[in-house]
Order: structure tokens, then C-alpha cells, then sequence
């Protein structure tokens, strides 16, 4: 069996062409809209646009990446962990907030390869099938399993209930091994599926990608996840000590009530605990005013036309728009979607969109297994997006602004501002 673990992969989103890693965007030059109209000769992250037919573009792009590792063209099943790791770096992107783990297994007698592991999403699935397809393997037995695994049943939600606990790179605590983030108490954690000795492999709060320790969690349902974050929030602006109980700087606990000069924050496993009122910050649990304001700024730009690299009322691209939004009050955000999707909390995924609410950052994913778009949410399922022009669709199918491509290709979203 030939196998490669997961890794942390140190560039942002390589890209497959030289001008378009000197132009450090990733390799995804299939627009997510037919509406996302081109001119004759434009250029998007180094490809030709104009006339040329999705089914081209796509094409060539393989073509593009396997020259890399393969100038004739032609695979060969014992360079099987190259095209691994070509896949992996090239068309998954940043191994932090994918979880990518791929395992293939060549039988020479049969001439069959067999794969198996997980990715994050059908759309990274079906891209390794293309690449290996393109690569000239045609009996290939696919078993990669798409997360969160159907293992987990309904309680695919935890919440932190330790002090902190450690998100790492492997799951064993035996050897050496990376810690990559850190959760505190009451943090969110997305779980993905069950692994050895008692972790799970796991989104954190800020999406990060992961080994939790399943003792330092309390796994939920999609409502119980919901209800716990709903309401007021306390988050603590110093750490709190008092008998057998350490409560870190920064956790954030459900508000219950006030109490003479303490408020009442309870514990995602149900502990209530009384703080000294001055030592926290209250959230409403409602939209933030600048997170309003983003969606009002972006409105503004409605029925604009929608301009590859553009960031103003003459043409805007979706990141732009959203850029644009936040801009005026004072969030700066990276250029482009990728960029823009490492930042604020993960709040929402593709099997969970009830965390979403107006001012949230909504990210799609392209047919190449990136991510190519970018939204501001609005509420009611509604978004405001730059796709063709700057307008208002709609993830529900009930609605008449309902925008069948990009619901489907709806990964995750983001708060980057309470």
C-alpha cells in the first residue's frame, strides 16, 4: 500500500502555471456562474477566457498539472504518492482548512487501483477521480469516504468543556507531534470522524483542521450545538480562578442572568458558574451594527456589472464586493475569496447552516475542489453576491431568487465581526 498522512502545506493555494503562482491566486479558472460574463482575451489567474468552453478550460488545466510531475502524460502506479502530493498541494489548497488523507493501492495483476481515505467535499472527490482519469488509470475502485463520516450519527457538534485543550496534527499521543491550535472552554468544534485512541478529527473554531481529545468535549446534536450559541454570550477578559475552577481569558459561555455585582455563564455541559460582571464582555447574540452596515455598503453596488479584479461601482468581482462592504467600516479583508476565507469564526458549514446570520461571509467551492467565491449573507437564506452583476440570491429552493449552482456549492461560513 502506498500512503502519504496528512501534512501542513507551508504555501497558500499553489497554483498549477507560473503566471499564475507569480500572481499568487489559486488554480480555479472556471468561473462559478455562467452569469460571470468574460471578454475576448481576458485573463483570470493566467488562463484565457473569451470563447473557450468550460469543458476546455478544465482540460487544459489538467493537462497543466500533470505536466509538472509527468511530461508524457502518462501515469506510472509507482510515482502513485507524487500524484498524491500533487493533488493535495495543487487543487486542495491549504491542508489547515481542508482535511484532506488519501491512500492508493496499486494490484499489478489486476491492474487495479484501489483508493481509499476521506476529503472534505464531493467536489475534492471528483477532482482526484478526473486527475487519476487523466493520468490514463482506468480500473480504479474509488473508496474515499466524503466527511463528516456517517459514524458520528447525529452528534457530529461538540463544544470544549476543558480549561483548554490542544487541536493537533495526529491523533496518537504517543511520539512527536504538532499542536496547531488551541480551543478554550465553551469552543465550538466541528467534528469530522471518530479516530484512534479517543480523538477526533475536527474543525475548530476558526475552521483549523485537526485532532481533538474526546475526553476534553461534549458531543451534541445540530440543536443542542444551535441553542447553546443562541442568545447572550459572556466571554471573559481575564482569567477567572476560584476553587477547582480555571476559566481562561477569552472563552466564551452562555449568559444565564445577572446576580447582585456576577453574572451567571453556564458551561456547554450544563456547570453554571458565577463571574464577576466586570471581568466579561456581553454579546447580544444579534447581528453586529458594522456586520448590517457591510450588507447596506454592498447593496449600493446592486445591479453593478460584474469585472474580474474590480472593486468599484464601474465593475466589481465577488471579492471585491465583499471587500468593498467591509472596508468602510474599518475590516480589511484580503483580495481575494481564499484569502478572505481565513478569516473570523467558522460559524456554518455545507451539513449546517442554521450558525448563519446577517454579515456572515459565505464561501462556495468551483469543480476543481477550490474555493472560487464569496457572499455576504443577508438573512432568510438570502445573500447578497457580484455573479454576472451584484444582486440578491437565495440558498432556500422555495424562493424566485434561488440560485441552484452556488447552493450546491456552498462549503462553510465565516463571522468576522460579533
Amino acid at each position: 500500500m502506498i500512503r502519504l498522512s496528512k501534512h501542513l502545506i507551508a504555501s497558500l493555494f499553489a497554483t498549477t502555471i507560473a503566471i499564475a503562482a507569480a500572481q499568487d491566486r489559486p488554480i480555479e479558472a472556471v468561473p462559478q456562474s455562467a452569469d460571470d460574463a468574460t471578454t475576448i482575451g481576458e485573463i483570470r489567474r493566467g488562463e484565457a477566457y473569451g470563447n473557450v468552453p468550460r469543458e476546455e478550460r478544465e482540460r487544459r488545466q489538467y493537462g497543466r498539472l500533470i505536466e509538472m510531475v509527468e511530461p508524457s502524460g502518462k501515469g506510472d502506479p509507482q510515482r502513485l504518492p507524487v500524484y498524491i502530493n500533487l493533488f493535495k498541494r495543487e487543487m486542495v489548497g491549504d491542508s489547515n482548512i481542508f482535511a484532506t488523507d488519501i491512500e492508493a493501492n496499486w494490484d499489478e495483476a489486476k491492474k487495479t487501483l484501489t483508493l481509499d481515505g476521506y476529503v472534505n467535499y464531493q467536489e475534492n472527490k471528483d477532482a482526484f477521480a478526473k486527475l487519476i482519469k487523466n493520468l490514463g488509470f482506468e480500473n480504479v475502485i474509488d473508496n474515499i469516504t466524503v466527511l463528516p463520516s456517517e459514524t458520528l450519527g447525529d452528534l457530529k457538534f461538540a463544544f470544549v468543556t476543558e480549561p483548554h485543550t490542544f487541536i493537533y496534527g495526529k491523533p496518537s499521543p504517543s511520539g512527536q507531534r504538532e499542536r496547531l491550535t488551541d480551543g478554550l472552554l465553551g469552543d465550538p468544534v466541528f467534528l469530522l470522524s471518530v479516530e484512534d485512541d479517543g480523538y477526533f478529527l475536527c474543525a475548530s473554531r476558526e475552521g483549523y483542521i485537526g485532532h481533538i481529545a474526546g475526553k476534553d468535549i461534549h458531543r451534541v446534536d445540530a440543536g443542542q450545538f444551535h441553542d447553546y450559541q443562541a442568545g447572550k454570550k459572556a466571554i471573559l477578559k481575564k482569567d477567572f480562578v476560584k476553587d477547582d475552577i480555571k476559566i481562561f481569558a477569552g472563552s466564551r459561555l452562555k449568559y444565564v442572568k445577572d446576580r447582585d455585582t456576577e453574572s451567571i455563564v453556564e458551561y456547554p455541559d450544563g456547570l453554571q458558574v458565577a463571574i464577576p460582571r466586570q471581568d466579561l464582555t456581553m454579546l447580544s447574540g444579534e447581528p453586529n451594527p458594522v456586520a448590517l452596515a457591510a450588507i447596506e455598503n454592498s447593496k449600493l453596488k446592486l445591479g453593478t456589472k460584474y469585472v474580474w479584479g474590480g472593486a468599484t461601482s464601474d465593475g466589481v468581482d465577488c471579492s471585491g464586493l465583499v471587500q468593498s462592504g467591509y472596508k468602510p467600516e474599518g475590516i480589511n479583508l484580503g483580495r481575494d475569496a481564499y484569502m478572505q476565507a481565513y478569516a473570523g469564526t467558522l460559524v456554518a458549514t455545507r451539513w449546517y447552516r442554521e450558525g448563519m446570520r446577517p454579515g456572515d461571509l459565505l464561501y462556495f467551492m468551483g469543480r476543481t475542489g477550490k474555493i472560487n467565491h464569496t457572499a455576504i449573507y443577508m438573512g432568510n437564506g438570502e445573500f447578497i453576491q457580484a455573479s454576472g452583476t451584484v444582486k440578491i440570491s437565495s440558498l432556500d429552493p422555495k424562493s424566485d431568487k434561488y440560485d441552484a449552482n452556488h447552493a450546491r456549492g456552498f462549503i462553510f461560513a465565516k463571522r468576522v465581526v460579533e
